[in-house]
């Protein structure tokens, strides 16, 4: 609503220092105006130590259970968050579609939100209601082995702070595409492949690629595959809290604090 918003920006006009989590977020707040670029931060977001590539057998056994035995053959590609326009399900449903006609085994796994009566419509049409398996939010530990498990993680979106999915899958190594937008591309960096949001055919195109590397088992699969984790530790958790600290130490001692008892006055 329009008193949320102004709420919020008088928050964001007030504060002593913002902290963003991705220079696409921040430079997108500093494009407004709305605070200069000194009082802007960026801090990147950490990934969960439990997105790891380390096999969790307890977890390992409980995805089992939810989807299946896997086999070395199976392609079995991820997508992770909510189903809001911006995440493009759209384009997804449509990859996958084009995909499934030469490999009829290919199936999407989705885990978060359900989808709306609009993409379950989607899926109807395009025929992929025994291709899709939709998954609730789901335990740390059995999304990570999820990661573990997938082919690869697709993340269309067209607009992201951060992106979340993408350094938790390479934390996991597996190889991720993502749109071509400034949050992925910081946070894949030189280790995910790209595409244009909304671009469904070249999604196909690059999925293809991907899946014809790992099917012939090529020194590039494996290398693709090193590089996630390679990028993935750049983003900790314990990093995060350490510049955090430090920017605390910085502002606190210049801050103007008003006393409890006055501040209640107020």
């Amino acid at each position: 609503s329009g008193a949320l918003a102004g709420r919020l920006l008088d928050g964001l006009q007030a504060a002593a220092r913002i902290v963003c989590a991705s220079e696409a977020a921040g430079d997108q707040l500093i494009s407004h105006d709305i605070v200069p670029p000194s009082r802007v931060t960026v801090i990147p977001n950490g990934v969960h130590p439990t997105c790891s590539h380390r096999p969790d057998a307890r977890a390992d056994r409980e995805v089992e259970e939810l989807l299946g035995q896997t086999t070395p053959s199976a392609i079995e590609l991820l997508h992770v968050g909510s189903t809001i326009p911006r995440k493009r399900i759209d384009v997804l449903l449509e990859s996958v579609a084009v995909l499934r006609r030469r490999w009829s085994k290919l199936r999407l796994i989705r885990v978060g939100d359900t989808f709306t009566p609009t993409q379950e419509r989607q899926v109807r049409q395009l025929g992929l209601t025994d291709a899709v398996t939709v998954l609730p939010f789901v335990d740390r530990r059995v999304l990570s082995a999820l990661y573990r498990r997938a082919t690869m993680l697709l993340q269309p979106s067209e607009r992201e702070g951060f992106g979340l999915p993408v350094a938790e899958a390479m934390a996991s190594g597996t190889p991720v595409v993502a749109s071509r937008i400034p949050a992925l591309v910081e946070v894949g960096g030189r280790a995910a492949t790209y595409c244009p949001d909304g671009d469904s055919d070249a999604w196909v195109a690059a999925v293809s690629e991907l899946l014809e590397e790992r099917i012939t088992a090529s020194a590039d699969w494996r290398a693709r595959c090193a590089a996630s984790l390679a990028r993935a530790r750049r983003f900790s958790w314990r990093e995060h809290a350490r510049r955090m600290t430090e920017l605390y130490t910085d502002v606190l001692p210049h801050l103007r604090l008003v006393p409890p008892r006055l501040a209640a006055s107020q």
